[in-house]
């Protein structure tokens, strides 16, 4: 049978749903998707926040070849979406990148790193200030990790996006925003995971 014939065309799906009532609070901080070569991935999470409810929510993708060949992943696609407990949506987050573009290290694309991670708080009534500054606190040497955040519209909460060098970098500079943004929402910052 000719290789074309052969090759996979399927893709793996992932859908998270969350709603949140008056005085909730949900931390959903799976980790990251492992990108293998050849593999598709598509992430949907859908979180909807009523009254003072708030959302911290990750999703998170690295690539790795086992064979140590650099083998791409073919593609990933990622969307968050923060809503009304009514449906009015209020802020999306939505990206598809090709693992040879992510690969290849490209300006605007990944740049010099080669895992990527994305938290959002979501609520209506959150201390954005609050946040802003802590996040600023995070020290992170450049050529392993960098770090940006912005205010989601709507006042609907803050979205912050992780570059790491790689896996490790990736889990260490998610905990760090992670902690900071507990911090500012709790007062306190979370224990290290044990994994």
């Amino acid at each position: 049978m000719p290789a074309a014939a052969t090759r996979r065309t399927s893709s793996a799906a992932q859908n998270v749903c969350t709603r949140l009532g008056v005085g909730s609070y949900l931390e959903y901080l799976p980790d990251p998707q492992i990108l293998f070569p050849g593999s598709r991935c598509r992430s949907a999470i859908r979180v909807a926040v009523g009254g003072d409810g708030i959302a911290l929510i990750s999703d998170s993708f690295l690539q790795h070849d086992p064979a140590g060949k650099d083998g791409a992943f073919s593609d990933y696609c990622s969307e968050i979406v923060v809503e009304t407990v009514d449906g009015e949506v209020l802020a999306i987050d939505r990206f598809k990148v090709g693992g040879g573009a992510f690969q290849g290290k490209q300006p605007g694309v990944s740049g010099a790193f080669g895992a990527q991670g994305t938290l959002v708080v979501a609520g209506r009534s959150l201390p954005v200030a609050g946040i802003a500054d802590e996040l600023r606190t995070i020290s992170l040497d450049y050529a392993e990790a960098a770090i940006g955040a912005s205010q989601l519209p709507k006042s609907a909460g803050m979205l912050v996006r992780v570059l790491a060098a790689d896996g490790a970098a990736l889990k260490r500079s998610m905990h760090l925003a992670w902690g900071a943004m507990r911090l500012a929402l709790k007062g306190s910052s979370p224990a290290e995971r044990r994994k």
